[in-house]
């Protein structure tokens, strides 16, 4: 179950990638095409999920998907304690 500390923490998460989708469509509009790049702390603790997905691009622009020998994985975070995130680049 999740505690007041962790729902704040998802509502911010979403508010943030709101804001993320609105100036990636607004970039659109004037003709860029931009690309997500998954990004992991790379560190001793990135778990066996997010490690492998470390700066590698989306598996189709605009999909936010990438897809492990496990299956397909949708954007960070994607468990509990991820401490992963996303990065734009022009394609």
């Amino acid at each position: 179950m999740k505690t007041g500390k962790s729902k704040k923490l998802d509502t911010e998460i979403a508010d943030k990638r709101k804001k993320e989708e609105e100036e990636i469509s607004e970039l659109a509009e004037i003709g860029f095409r931009m690309v997500a790049v998954w990004n992991t702390c790379n560190d001793s603790i990135c778990c066996p999920v997010c490690a492998p997905l470390n700066q590698r691009k989306e598996d189709d622009v605009g999909s936010r998907t990438w897809t492990l020998p496990t299956g397909k994985v949708g954007a960070p975070p994607v468990h509990d304690g991820c401490r992963c995130w996303l990065a734009y680049e022009i394609a």
